[in-house]
């Protein structure tokens, strides 16, 4: 007897950063979307003991992965990056978050060719 068996593919949050200010709004385009495994939310202060946030970046070239403290020391484009930096590296500090993860995305892409890379994932 052969028995098939599924797997539920485990669903990682992203929140998603950005502003208003054109280019750096990439990131809010995901929001409510589902893709390769990821769901898109907006920010809003929601903490986990890991977290992974996306945000558009000057100065990478293609998607990329930091740590925080990576992410913060490339200089943050917008008072949101500095904002959210320090609200996050504070609430690291007190022991409400234990990593945060980045997903950098380059300045000037499309949502579709983030689409492409996370599709690649």
């Amino acid at each position: 007897i052969l028995k098939v068996c599924s797997f539920k593919k485990i669903m990682v949050k992203v929140y998603c950063l950005g502003s208003a200010v054109s280019g750096d709004e990439l990131a809010l385009q995901f929001v409510g979307k589902n893709i390769s495994g990821f769901e898109f939310v907006k920010y809003a202060g929601e903490v986990e003991e890991e977290m992974v946030v996306m945000d558009v970046v000057k100065g990478v070239s293609g998607v990329t992965v930091l740590g925080l403290d990576e992410f913060l020391a490339r200089n943050p484009v917008t008072v949101h990056d500095f904002d959210y930096g320090t609200e996050l590296r504070l609430r690291m500090a007190v022991g409400e978050i234990k990593k945060v993860s980045v997903i950098c995305l380059p300045w000037g892409w499309s949502y579709d060719q983030v689409c492409d890379v996370l599709k690649e994932l």
